[in-house]
């Protein structure tokens, strides 16, 4: 799971560049492109029995179905907070800190990323694209939200967190 997080605040920061035009959103920063994983540092998982079921699916859209249905995270088009809330438990055991960001994160994105998608049934590779959208935001969410203590301030890392602040994951079809 650390090295989910950390190929997708890569491909997040190397990714966003379907947005609306004339946007402040639609241009990638330069320098945003060198953001790396050194500005927040990941936080340390323990595996859970959905990574080890789902562990030897290679496309990241079925992988990340796989562990959302595992851990029934999203139920009846809601996300179920019991069932997340026992997930990072376990997964955030070792950097508690990170359970409440995580949490919220979650719950943030998945609102945002349902109310942004023209079509909520879209499928690649024969998998549904959201799981893989609501990680994506949830991981933006995660480094715009590192604790303090995680964080690495330097100019770089500032202004890839004030513009992912901004302009959160929008490389998806958006309604107007």
């Amino acid at each position: 799971m650390a090295r989910h997080f950390i190929l997708c605040i890569g491909y997040l920061l190397a990714s966003m560049v379907y947005v609306l035009a004339q946007n402040e959103c639609s241009k990638i920063p330069p320098e945003l492109e060198k953001a790396s994983k050194d500005c927040c540092q990941p936080p340390k998982l323990k595996e859970g029995n959905a990574q080890n079921k789902c562990a030897k699916i290679d496309n990241i859209f079925c992988l990340l179905e796989c562990v959302f249905n595992e851990t029934q995270i999203i139920q009846n088009g809601q996300v179920n907070t019991a069932n997340l809330k026992a997930r990072f438990d376990v997964e955030l055991q070792p950097d508690p800190e990170y359970i409440p960001i995580a949490m919220n994160a979650v719950q943030t994105c998945y609102t945002f990323v349902t109310q942004k998608m023209k079509n909520k049934d879209e499928k690649v590779g024969g998998c549904s694209v959201l799981p893989s959208l609501v990680s994506e935001c949830t991981d933006t969410q995660i480094f715009v939200n590192c604790p303090a203590n995680k964080w690495k301030s330097n100019q770089l890392c500032d202004s890839a967190k004030a513009y992912l602040k901004k302009c959160p994951v929008l490389n998806f079809p958006m309604n107007n």
